[in-house]
């Protein structure tokens, strides 16, 4: 589970303010050079990027200092370490704490026997599907693609599965 410490956060991204204005005024006692402007109109971009997350963090208002914003179920077997699955809070989205989860996981499998690291779940379509965000978000890490076999079904019972079956074009 990814948590984030608001109040700290918050103490942080204040303190980055704090600094940038300083050095914005120490900008502006400067000799106003070509390089000075550019350097002031590139440390004011940072600065109004910094005063939105603030804006942000003071507007989620949470109820709670440590707050949980994602988590992932990892399967480890053997030599390798198979992503489960995640979810994360959609208020919450902003913070990338999907991307911090798979960065820790994928720590551990380099400081570790773990040789193979599997995101599991990605289909055999790669453009114009329905979780094809889901992909390209796995895609961004850097991995491959390597197709196993698919799904496979053991019938115990036949009698079961054609009932189970029947069911099924029934209820459509």
């Amino acid at each position: 589970v990814a948590y984030l410490d608001f109040s700290e956060y918050l103490k942080d991204l204040q303190k980055q303010e704090t600094e940038l204005l300083k050095k914005q005024q120490q900008l502006l006692n400067k000799a106003e050079t070509k390089k000075i402007k550019g350097q002031l109109s590139e440390l004011n971009n940072v600065l109004v990027s910094v005063q939105k997350r603030i804006n942000k963090v003071e507007a989620l208002n949470p109820k709670a200092e440590l707050i949980p914003l994602a988590g992932s179920m990892f399967v480890r077997h053997g030599n390798e370490l198979t992503y489960f699955l995640s979810g994360a809070y959609d208020q919450y989205f902003d913070f990338d704490a999907p991307y911090a989860l798979q960065k820790e996981a994928l720590k551990l499998c380099m400081n570790s026997e773990i040789k193979n690291y599997n995101f599991y779940g990605t289909n055999g379509k790669f453009n114009g599907y329905e979780d094809e965000g889901v992909y390209i978000f796995k895609k961004g890490f850097g991995g491959r693609v390597i197709e196993q076999p698919g799904n496979f079904r053991l019938v115990v019972n036949s009698m079961m599965d054609k009932l189970y079956n029947l069911s099924r074009i029934i209820r459509k």
